[in-house]
């Protein structure tokens, strides 16, 4: 099946091997993982400012969320412009992907979150918060918003590749982006290949891509904080199991279950992210 997918190296002739060769014909269940992008140096990709990216959009946030006269630029920087199709990415257009987290949601997580005492520079170097603290913000959609505050870097990657293989770009197309210094979403003209039914495209670094995070509330969950409280609740050969710990601490809880505990247990004790963190080799 593999090799009858209409791939960008079965159409250009492109030299080397630090990008993913992506189907040109439907999105690859793939997500961009912010917590790698410093983790390796590939040739034409900026990684320290796309990192710099997600932090100065979760540093800008931050800062306005508990602002009343800061409320409208918030509402704009969280209306992010979702899925780029360019990238063929995620899941493919048109398959439902649920209902996502208002701007109440959204507003309220952010604020629950700066309101904790976990130390702001993990919450703005972080942004896998966003993923395993807010209700109706899955995988998927926090992918869409790393490909939107890096799509710069993506562009001059897929740039780079293209015109250090000699293939010239003739094609101009309009990508959204988050412009630092006027703080909101902005457009730009950039050149862009083109697939034979002339829909442009962007590449990828390979080593950005995964097929699951290693973060995620349910890990976050078991891992660390009922880790803990088992521990804690242990009284000699009594030891409870974690399912039953969760079920007892959740019983008051109706809606999102899972987020809300886990931030109600941060709340309790901050330490737990950080451990998590450094769990997951993140800190």
């Amino acid at each position: 099946m593999e090799q009858n997918m209409n791939k960008v190296s079965q159409n250009f002739s492109l030299a080397g091997s630090d990008w993913y060769d992506i189907s040109l014909d439907t999105d690859q269940k793939l997500f961009i993982d912010p917590a790698v992008l410093l983790k390796r140096k590939v040739k034409g990709f900026d990684g320290k400012g796309a990192f710099a990216m997600v932090v100065d959009y979760m540093t800008s946030i931050y800062s306005k969320v508990d602002d009343p006269s800061k409320e409208k630029q918030l509402n704009q920087l969280l209306v992010f412009p979702h899925e780029i199709n360019e990238t063929r990415l995620g899941y493919s257009n048109g398959k439902a992907q649920g209902k996502g987290p208002s701007l109440t949601i959204l507003k309220r997580s952010f604020k629950q979150l700066k309101q904790s005492s976990i130390p702001n520079d993990l919450l703005t170097r972080r942004p896998q918060t966003m993923m395993i603290f807010t209700p109706n913000f899955d995988a998927d959609r926090f992918s869409d918003l790393v490909t939107n505050l890096i799509v710069l870097q993506l562009v001059k990657f897929t740039q780079y590749v293209f015109e250090s293989s000699g293939v010239k770009l003739q094609h101009e197309a309009t990508i959204n982006y988050f412009d630092v210094g006027s703080d909101k979403w902005a457009t730009k003209t950039v050149s862009l290949p083109v697939d034979s039914n002339d829909r442009p495209f962007i590449l990828c670094p390979k080593f950005i891509l995964s097929e699951k995070y290693s973060f995620s509330v349910g890990t976050y969950i078991w891992r660390v904080i009922l880790t803990v409280r088992q521990a804690a609740l242990t009284e000699g050969k009594n030891v409870p199991t974690k399912k039953e710990i969760y079920e007892k601490d959740t019983s008051g809880i109706h809606k999102d279950i899972a987020k809300t505990y886990a931030l109600q247990e941060t709340f309790k004790d901050p330490l737990y992210f950080r451990e998590y963190l450094e769990l997951l080799g993140l800190q």
